[in-house]
């Protein structure tokens, strides 16, 4: 699996029609699994929403008892007053967004969008394995739909690296000038 990993992030531009036709392919694939991904993102950190607002008086917790009440009631759990499952629902229909959002050569027409999803994914995996660490050692124990929610944004990595590395690989091949508009190409001109 490990071997699998480093060739996604190792694999080259597309150089010939063919190979650019299965990479437009497999990203278009990519991101509607990362689309998925992030809607089930969204109900999961909907669910704690509702535990973390009051409007649920108990969290379903299989094999952790209640550790997700726990947790996901503590202070640690809310951003002053704002709680963590907003953030991640907010962090998830970004990345939906994100995944729906251009055609399907945007590598190279708008490549800031490949760039922002993969930058996302990215972010949201090193939170993750930041709030995964500090459930175990505030709390000894962890919440399942915490640990959900890491295994999603864990998954959407390696799906949004190859079209990542693409759109870097295409600004760095481009020759358009310095401050062109990545998002809306031409606006500005």
């Amino acid at each position: 699996m490990l071997a699998t990993i480093f060739r996604w992030f190792s694999t080259p531009a597309p150089q010939n029609p063919e190979e650019h036709r299965l990479a437009l392919r497999r990203f278009e694939r990519n991101r509607q699994r990362i689309a998925w991904l992030s809607v089930l993102g969204v109900v999961d950190s909907g669910y704690l929403f509702l535990y973390q607002t009051g409007r649920l008086k108990h969290l379903w917790c299989p094999g952790f008892g209640k550790a997700c009440e726990r947790i996901a009631g503590s202070p640690r759990a809310y951003q002053g007053r704002v709680p963590d499952s907003l953030l991640g629902a907010a962090g998830y229909a970004t990345l939906l967004a994100l995944a729906l959002a251009g055609g399907r050569e945007r590598y190279r027409s708008r490549p800031a969008l490949p760039l922002l999803m993969g930058g996302s994914t990215l972010a949201a995996f090193g939170l993750s394995v930041l709030l995964t660490y500090a459930q175990k050692a505030e709390f000894d124990d962890f919440c399942v739909w915490c640990l959900a929610s890491a295994a999603l944004s864990t998954l959407t990595v390696p799906l949004a690296m190859p079209e990542f590395l693409a759109a870097l690989n295409a600004g760095a091949a481009s020759t358009a000038a310095p401050g062109r508009d990545l998002l809306f190409p031409g606006f500005l001109n």
